[in-house]
């Protein structure tokens, strides 16, 4: 949120000020932890950006972390962490904790909600449907990606669950 105004100062100067709200300071990014945009950086991305910025939003794509996108980025982790915390501090990405694998995920009962908003589901499309060049999926096959997390449910139960 900010504020704009153009001061006319005379026939030959005009004062442009904008006013910023003072951004919320971010806990400290740890290499480990994944950076997710909220908002589309490549869109939000001008010309008169910090380099590092530039150099990293291409990594920044919900899968890489910290410490990879600064391998990617061929750019000091430290740049990484400040740039990822700058981000934070304008809302502009969110952190999460590396997907692992060893890990067991379970589905709360909040899916339903998910199931029956459609702006949660054309979100979730958008999302998924990371090259632009091909075509667009539809919503049961990118919503059988989240069916093995029903852990000990057989194929019939998740065709039940999921309306298949």
């Amino acid at each position: 949120m900010f504020g704009e105004a153009n001061c006319i100062v005379n026939d030959a100067n005009i004062l442009q000020l904008k006013l910023f709200q003072k951004p919320k300071i971010p806990d400290e990014v740890f290499d480990h932890q994944v950076p997710v945009q909220i908002q589309d950086l490549q869109n939000l991305m001008e010309e008169d950006w910090d380099l590092t910025l530039k150099r990293i939003v291409p990594f920044i794509n919900g899968v890489n972390h910290v410490d990879k996108i600064a391998q990617l980025s061929e750019t000091n982790i430290g740049f990484v962490r400040d740039c990822v915390r700058q981000l934070l501090s304008f809302g502009l990405i969110t952190m999460i904790d590396i997907f692992l694998y060893s890990n067991e995920y379970e589905l709360t009962a909040k899916i339903a909600d998910f199931l029956s908003n459609s702006a949660l589901k054309e979100e979730c499309l958008e999302f998924v449907w990371s090259d632009k060049n091909t075509t667009k999926t539809n919503f049961p096959t990118c919503i059988s990606y989240f069916r093995p997390i029903l852990s000990g449910q057989t194929d019939k139960s998740n065709r039940e669950i999921w309306k298949f």
